[in-house]
């Protein structure tokens, strides 16, 4: 369960939608979301998160 992993999520499209508008920043929030589909903050712990954007 505690298995270190990545996971990548594409977000392109709506950044570039959100550049387009005339957005001069861009705020990204993860949110977990258990089994009873509803946010479970002590379901996930993160040591870190790492953005990565590629033209």
């Amino acid at each position: 369960m505690n298995t270190p992993r990545n996971h990548r999520i594409d977000v392109t499209r709506a950044a570039r939608r959100l550049i387009a508008a005339g957005a001069k920043s861009l705020t990204v929030s993860l949110v977990v979301i258990g089994a009873s589909y509803e946010e479970d903050r002590e379901l996930l712990r993160l040591d870190g998160v790492s953005l990565n954007f590629l033209d």
